[in-house]
């Protein structure tokens, strides 16, 4: 059946193609009607409106072999064509089950581009991105909600914030309680044990109370009734609190703008300044200004005004010569003195210079060989008591067996003899850096350094003849010569070589004298 707009202008009955002419075909008379492979129109109108479509336009419609009323396109036919109503229904219902854009087919490239719902570009979000860092950053209608956590910085919890915190020292903390074993508020009485303040610290209550035996000031002036800004009215001080006894104070008397201690005793050891009342004990120094009551002053006073005590007693004779009774015979005190506190008698004479002298000299002129000092006997003194101290002087210097003398022996002109004597005389012994720095002429010594004797002729030593060369074939000497030397004036030397003169050592060779090593 041929649908050619609202009216069917064909009869049911067999049409030929060449004889239909009829301008309309009635509705049903074409049950089934093909066109020939050409058709010739001349004229085609549709509900009055003619009609102009090529055979291309017309060609559109082959194949089609109905009409499908169909809203839901269940016969999904390839041949038939719908109708407007049947197409509004199905894609209403079609849009009306999606609810995801997922659920479309095609994508925004079919979709023009809105005013207001704008396609993404880079440039759009750079430049929205720049609105929102640094300070341009908006997060008014964000909060931590909007923000997923990292790893380093953690959003609040309560477990954490348990897990991290806990007790120090004197200190607990306990689900989220931190608690120090007692009341902290502002108001409460809180009681520490040592305490130390960094800072100032400022006490505005009305009484201070510190219990402790030991209190340290680095303060070096202490302010007391500090809060007083106007004329001074309240006396200020110090009380010392006596338990069961009066309390005494140290304090200033505004009204009489004087220090006070009351009633009671002041002790000092010295006192400078203006004196009322009563004084007991030693006053030292000059007193200036009127003086009344009783007054221990010595200037207008004698012993005679003064009552005798009890250590200090005056002089009497009776009280003198029992003194000096203790002080005789053997009860004479001589513990704390010395000779140079007693004088030197006539008999007992001390020893001094003069007294030595003067028993040398008289031994001197009256002694002529030790058998004479040996019989030399107190008689022969000035005293006997000196005759006898001087026999145990000489007696000991005869027994000693090491006698030491304090000086120089002199024989005064006599001759020592010790032929009596079977052993040897030790001459003084030293190096030859150790020599005498003055020694007398004559002086003979054992010279260590050169193991030889030698003798001072008044300006140089000199080997003494014949030295150690008696007992033995030849003679020693050093080969290194490390100290000073210097041949006699006059003489001649010879040494066995080789000779080496060290650093600081040096042998002089006087004009005339000749020093030969072989």
């Amino acid at each position: 059946m041929a649908y050619l707009g609202k009216r069917f202008i064909i009869e049911p009955t067999l049409l030929d193609t060449n004889s239909v002419e009829t301008d309309f075909i009635k509705d049903g008379a074409v049950t089934s009607a093909k066109l020939a492979d050409s058709i010739d129109i001349t004229t085609l109108s549709i509900n009055g409106t003619s009609l102009t479509a090529t055979a291309t336009e017309l060609n559109l419609l082959d194949g089609i072999t109905g009409i499908a009323d169909e809203d839901d396109m269940s016969s999904d036919s390839a041949v038939k064509l719908v109708t407007q109503q049947s197409v509004k229904a199905y894609v209403d219902s079609q849009l009306a089950t999606k609810d995801a854009l997922g659920e479309l087919t095609g994508s925004t490239d079919d979709v023009s581009e809105g005013s207001t719902n704008l396609y993404y570009t880079n440039t759009r979000a750079d430049a929205r991105i720049a609105l929102q860092v640094g300070s341009n950053l908006d997060l008014t209608n964000q909060d931590t909600d909007d923000l997923s956590e990292g790893s380093s910085n953690l959003y609040y919890t309560d477990a954490r914030v348990d897990t991290h915190l806990s007790g120090g020292t004197g200190v607990t903390y306990s689900s989220g309680a931190i608690s120090i074993g007692q009341a902290v508020a502002t108001t409460s009485d809180v009681t520490f044990n040592d305490l130390t303040v960094s800072g100032d610290l400022t006490v505005s209550g009305t009484t201070t109370t510190v219990n402790t035996e030991t209190i340290n000031l680095a303060d070096n002036v202490i302010v007391l009734n500090s809060n007083e800004s106007g004329t001074p009215s309240q006396n200020g001080g110090i009380e010392v609190e006596r338990g069961t006894s009066t309390n005494k104070t140290l304090i200033w008397n505004e009204t009489d703008d004087k220090w006070t201690v009351g009633s009671e005793t002041f002790v000092a050891s010295t006192f400078e300044g203006n004196l009322t009342g009563n004084v007991t004990g030693d006053v030292t120094g000059d007193l200036t200004g009127d003086v009344t009551g009783t007054v221990s002053s010595l200037s207008n006073h004698d012993t005679d005004d003064l009552a005798e005590g009890a250590t200090n007693q005056y002089y009497t004779n009776t009280r003198a010569d029992a003194r000096i009774a203790l002080q005789v015979g053997s009860n004479l005190d001589l513990t704390n003195q010395t000779t140079d506190d007693l004088a030197e008698g006539s008999t007992n004479l001390y020893a001094t210079t003069a007294n030595v002298t003067s028993a040398g000299a008289l031994m001197d002129s009256e002694v002529t060989n030790l058998a004479q000092v040996k019989a030399f006997d107190s008689t022969d003194y000035a005293t006997a008591a000196q005759g006898t101290t001087a026999d145990s002087a000489l007696q000991d210097l005869v027994d000693d067996t090491t006698p030491q003398l304090g000086g120089d022996l002199d024989g005064n002109g006599s001759t020592i003899d010790l032929s009596g004597n079977t052993e040897a005389l030790s001459l003084p012994n030293g190096t030859t850096a150790q020599r005498p720095g003055s020694p007398n002429t004559g002086a003979i010594r054992w010279n260590s350094t050169d193991s030889s004797a030698e003798i001072y002729d008044g300006s140089d030593w000199g080997a003494v003849g014949g030295g150690g060369a008696s007992e033995t074939p030849y003679a020693e000497h050093i080969n290194d010569v490390t100290a000073a030397f210097a041949i006699a004036s006059g003489n001649n030397a010879v040494s066995g070589g080789p000779i080496t003169v060290s650093s600081g050592g040096s042998v002089t060779v006087p004009s005339g004298s000749v020093w030969t090593i072989v």
